[in-house]
């Protein structure tokens, strides 16, 4: 008899005998929160993903304001709710474009981590996501990015338990900021008051974020680049470090950005810069490019560069004191982000466990000594669990089944197919830009140094993906030179 009596009935006997033991740790029922060391088996996966792929820093962390930015506390609909992986047209809304390669590589993570030998959890597809774009980004904070002992103590502060949505609506993603051409027929200082207001009506007030919480989250384009937004051609980073390749290990997650905003544009006014653009060279619709350091900055974006002209908070003065202090940015930022990640949560959430004895995991370390974490997320102070063995990435990296790295390399490969099969719909729905100025007339006038009115004219209908997708490739295929397009061609809207 037990030692100790309890409710649950007493284990039934085999009917078969074995020579081997009874097996007490079988995964009969899977847990919605992992524990800290199942939590250690979801890094590694995590670690051995992006490494194969460095875009995924960004891709993971766009996800999740994606999936959270949704959200309306007015309406109380949307949020971190796990619908852009289980709602497929979800990810169709052009809002989501170009994060199937994302959603892909987070469903094999999550089905190899579920299966592992050493695991036994059932997570939401919301926690998945949420989880991710903490990840991300904390993996890329510091000179040489990466995962390292003090990161993995703050992932660990991550709060699981967000339950996925049953009905998911596609209308939810209209509270997401910046996805409709902007005001290009407008003065700029104008287009940049604008893009204020609509900073303040979706974030703060359908997400219910502070002004100060909006502005270090719109930092998170530190990293990361306009991908595929304004044509594969143009896609550019915001900041050089930011870039997926700025180091062997990806983009550097710090305050570049807002750098950037306050010390690198002259003007120190949005009428100032109506008359001066300068660092930039073209302005479009929605967006500014400066093409000989391949940057792109959304009129979203520079809405934080310049104090506000009355119509909106003065996002200007968090972009000051987040470009003097990158250790004040990283804190507002990861506690802001937190805060995002339970946007519509109304469960409650629960830090990882204990690790079991069935599933103890040993990992990283030759430490036993406690620390605590730099940039805390909402106050806790955590203590490293003691460490037991030394196993180093590349021997952990060993013991991974080959089909993990097979099924990355096939979700990759369906992402890829699905963009192309989505550029091809909506092509044929005339979502696509449709050249309206003959090739050759075209090749004419950009030959021409006189001609100042060679522009790339444009019928479209009124989508982010009409700028996306120019397709002066048509023109290019004949040219062959790119400088051609930047120098001489002028991209325009019409309609």
């Amino acid at each position: 008899p037990t030692k100790t009596p309890t409710k649950a009935p007493t284990k039934a006997p085999t009917k078969t005998p074995t020579k081997a033991p009874t097996d007490s740790c079988s995964c009969s029922n899977p847990k919605q929160t992992p524990t800290k060391c199942e939590v250690d088996i979801l890094i590694d996966f995590m670690e051995a993903a992006i490494k194969k792929d460095l875009k995924l820093a960004a891709q993971w962390l766009r996800l999740s304001f994606h999936d959270a930015g949704t959200f309306n506390k007015q309406t109380k609909v949307g949020g971190a709710n796990g619908c852009l992986i289980n709602h497929p047209p979800m990810r169709d809304e052009d809002e989501n474009s170009h994060l199937d390669l994302p959603i892909n590589t987070l469903v094999v993570i999550r089905r190899n981590w579920e299966k592992h030998a050493k695991t036994c959890v059932r997570v939401s597809s919301a926690d998945m996501i949420q989880f991710a774009g903490f990840f991300s980004s904390l993996r890329q904070v510091g000179a040489k990015p990466g995962i390292n002992n003090q990161k993995i103590v703050q992932l660990k502060t991550f709060e699981w338990g967000r339950p996925d949505e049953n009905s998911c609506k596609t209308q939810w993603t209209s509270n997401l900021p910046g996805f409709q051409l902007g005001n290009g027929n407008k003065g700029l200082a104008v287009r940049c008051e604008l893009a204020g207001v609509e900073i303040e009506e979706k974030m703060i007030k359908r997400n219910g974020l502070t002004a100060e919480e909006s502005t270090a989250l719109v930092g998170a384009h530190t990293i990361g680049l306009t991908r595929n937004t304004f044509g594969t051609f143009l896609n550019g980073p915001w900041v050089k470090n930011g870039d997926d390749n700025a180091t062997p290990s990806g983009p550097v997650f710090d305050n570049a950005f807002f750098d950037f905003l306050q010390n690198s544009i002259p003007a120190k006014s949005a009428s100032e810069f109506e008359k001066n653009i300068s660092p930039f060279t073209d302005p479009f619709p929605d967006w500014f490019r400066d093409t000989p350091r391949n940057l792109n900055y959304l009129d979203t974006d520079l809405a934080l560069a310049f104090p506000s002209q009355g119509s909106h908070p003065n996002f200007h003065t968090f972009t000051v004191q987040f470009s003097k202090d990158n250790a004040k940015f990283l804190a507002k930022f990861f506690k802001s982000l937190d805060k995002m990640s339970k946007l519509g949560v109304t469960a409650k959430l629960s830090l990882p466990g204990s690790c079991s004895s069935c599933f103890r995991r040993r990992r990283l370390s030759s430490s036993r000594s406690k620390t605590t974490t730099k940039y805390q997320v909402s106050g806790r102070k955590a203590a490293y669990d003691k460490i037991q063995t030394v196993r180093s990435y590349s021997q952990r990296l060993q013991s991974f089944p080959a089909s993990f790295f097979k099924e990355l390399k096939a979700a990759r490969a369906e992402a890829k197919m699905r963009n192309e099969a989505k550029q091809r719909r909506r092509s044929e729905n005339g979502l696509i830009v449709r050249l309206t100025t003959p090739i050759q007339k075209l090749k004419a006038a950009a030959a021409d140094p006189n001609d100042d009115t060679a522009q790339l004219g444009v019928d479209t209908q009124p989508s982010r993906l009409a700028v996306a997708e120019i397709q002066a490739t048509k023109f290019l295929s004949e040219n062959k030179d790119k400088s051609v397009l930047n120098d001489r061609v002028k991209i325009v809207v019409s309609g």
